[in-house]
């Protein structure tokens, strides 16, 4: 199996990292400044590896990801939406300070999943 199908995929590996470490910060620490700036610097990060990955064309993973540019675009698309959404979010009162690591973290895995749906073949994968 060549390495371009790991490639592919590396952004969501970044995101997926980062998503668990701000599940863990949020279950230890209280400071809701530094959920947020790890939730959104795990976005920005995703997506600077996004803009750099390779793009070879064609199926991936046994035909279960397609890798083409349109989903590429949708994928940042998606890592845009989600970083808005943690932007627009960071003063909101009703948000508890012990509700904010699981709710970034909520958004983070929401938008991995996203991001894997833009460039599945079949969404029953």
């Amino acid at each position: 199996m060549s390495n371009l199908g790991f490639q592919f995929i590396v952004p969501e590996l970044v995101l997926t990292g980062f998503a668990i470490m701000v599940l863990i910060l949020g279950m230890f620490s209280n400071n809701r400044k530094l959920i947020e700036l790890m939730s959104v610097l795990g976005i920005v990060l995703s997506l600077f590896v996004l803009t750099y990955a390779p793009t070879g064309g064609g199926f991936l993973f046994s035909g279960m990801i397609l890798d083409h540019g349109l989903s590429v675009f949708f994928r940042a698309l998606s890592l845009v939406i989600g970083g808005l959404i943690i932007l627009l979010s960071m003063d909101y009162k009703d948000l508890d300070t012990d509700e904010k690591g699981e709710y970034c973290f909520f958004i983070l895995v929401v938008t991995l999943f996203m991001m894997i749906a833009c460039s599945s073949t079949n969404l029953m994968m």
